[in-house]
């Protein structure tokens, strides 16, 4: 009776297994759900940034752009690589394609990028403002939000090390994600807006497939 109970406990084992396999983050996300659009998005990475703000990556010098430091203009897009997206607070899914990373900067009379001064991302308001016209911009494109939430940082250690090189700094710092996919007939394009509790906002866009 124990050796029978034993079989149908690894065979339970096994069945559970299997299961987790079958429903990992890539499996259970299905692209087909979401509605394709034939509408015009223009050309890579499709949205710009709110009025009153550019997009800036990487230091050439300094630590802080007010320190000293200058902020290199426009976003670093790499024409092949592999980001994961946030489809629920634990599952990312490997999306590999064209990707576009950059900072949200607010444009002011004092400084070229400034972060520390008054209007800022640091103020909520202003990271509203910036969810919102994303929001408006992408639904209007034809594509969906499929996350609204704060991923689990064993989520994002859990990236190789070629997702992790797309990370500019302060990106995953506790902090509102939000994922949207834009579904074309032979193509996907996945944006990430991101907002941190330090009030620094990020794009990272990858288009998987070529948009006819």
């Amino acid at each position: 009776m124990n050796k029978a109970l034993t079989v149908f406990n690894v065979i339970l084992l096994v069945s559970v297994c299997d299961n987790a396999q079958a429903e990992s983050p890539a499996a259970a996300f299905n692209i087909e759900k979401i509605p394709l659009t034939k509408k015009n998005i223009g050309t890579f990475p499709f949205f710009a940034p709110p009025k009153d703000y550019f997009y800036g990556h990487g230091r050439k010098r300094g630590m802080y752009p007010y320190h000293g430091g200058e902020i290199n203009e426009g976003g670093d897009i790499q024409e092949s690589g592999r980001y994961s997206f946030a489809v629920d607070k634990k599952s990312l899914v490997p999306v590999e394609g064209k990707v576009f990373r950059a900072e949200l900067l607010v444009k002011t009379k004092h400084y070229r990028t400034c972060r520390g001064c008054a209007g800022t991302p640091g103020s909520p308001r202003n990271m509203l403002n910036i969810r919102r016209s994303y929001e408006k911009a992408i639904i209007a494109a034809g594509g969906r939000k499929v996350f609204d939430g704060i991923v689990s940082a064993e989520a994002y250690r859990a990236r190789d090390d070629e997702e992790k090189k797309y990370d500019l700094d302060g990106m995953y710092m506790t902090g509102l994600q939000r994922t949207y996919v834009i579904h074309k007939p032979a193509a996907e394009v996945w944006i990430e807006i991101s907002c941190s509790d330090y009030g620094r906002c990020f794009n990272v866009t990858v288009q998987k497939g070529e948009i006819m």
